[in-house]
């Protein structure tokens, strides 16, 4: 969808609008409204907090990448092309490698704040570690609500420190 959306990989201007369109809109519903439109759809459950963060995300990391496409060199793509090289082998061989580092950098980001988000889907009944957290706060149980928020915040801690040595090899 990333590269249908960025304009120098996609100069048919129909599909090119229609991609920014869809991931626009894909972007712009919060995943809160996600989880209560697939809650009504699927129920209540983990798998409408699935489907929630992943309608979001792929707007978002779609619309990020197709800026990233967008932004690269123009020789690069350009020099590919001078050499023969198809609108494929350009992609693959010019363009990913010029990206890969934005792409991973925003995938694992992404990935960060989907673990966060889950916690909030959780409350509205999409499931996972935030139905617990609910549960155990209307039952009194504050202990068990402390362990949870301290595993949140280790897990996350823990992904950021992992993320981070990622993107240090990647540079």
């Amino acid at each position: 969808a990333s590269f249908m959306a960025a304009k120098n990989v996609m100069p048919v201007g129909v599909i090119y609008q229609v991609m920014r369109t869809v991931l626009g809109i894909l972007r712009g519903i919060p995943p809160l409204l996600y989880a209560i439109m697939f809650v009504a759809m699927v129920g209540l459950g983990p798998f409408a907090g699935v489907l929630a963060l992943v309608a979001h995300s792929v707007g978002a990391m779609g619309r990020f990448i197709a800026e990233a496409i967008e932004n690269i060199n123009p020789e690069i793509p350009n020099a590919a092309k001078a050499t023969g090289a198809n609108k494929l082998k350009i992609i693959v061989y010019a363009i990913v490698p010029e990206v890969r580092v934005l792409m991973f950098g925003y995938i694992l980001y992404y990935f960060e704040y989907m673990v966060r988000t889950s916690t909030v889907l959780g409350l509205v009944g999409a499931g996972g570690i935030g139905f617990l957290l609910m549960t155990y706060l209307h039952l009194f149980q504050y202990d068990k609500v402390a362990t949870i928020l301290l595993v949140i915040v280790i897990v996350i801690t823990v992904m950021d420190k992992c993320s981070a040595m990622v993107r240090a090899r990647l540079v």
